[in-house]
């Protein structure tokens, strides 16, 4: 259990990072700094059974918008 959430599948994993590092990416303001992240593996469930899921988190911060956040996880 984690926090109270029964465990539904474990295993490994990649995650992959992508980060500007910088502002200016985006032409009609520029203080926004973008980065994302990507993760994609094969769990195995309580049953035993095979799982994969990915997932995308994609985050941004501009000094006008404020900051935003897009995250989508698939599992199947």
């Amino acid at each position: 259990e984690c926090y109270g959430d029964a465990l539904v599948a474990e295993g490994w994993g990649k995650i992959r990072i992508n980060d500007n590092d910088a502002c200016g990416v985006a032409p009609d303001d520029p203080s926004v700094n973008v980065w994302s992240f990507r993760a994609q593996g094969k769990l195995t469930a309580v049953g035993g059974e095979s799982v994969v899921y990915n997932g995308l988190g994609h985050f941004s911060f501009s000094n006008t918008q404020g900051y935003t956040e897009n995250t989508f996880v698939n599992v199947h």
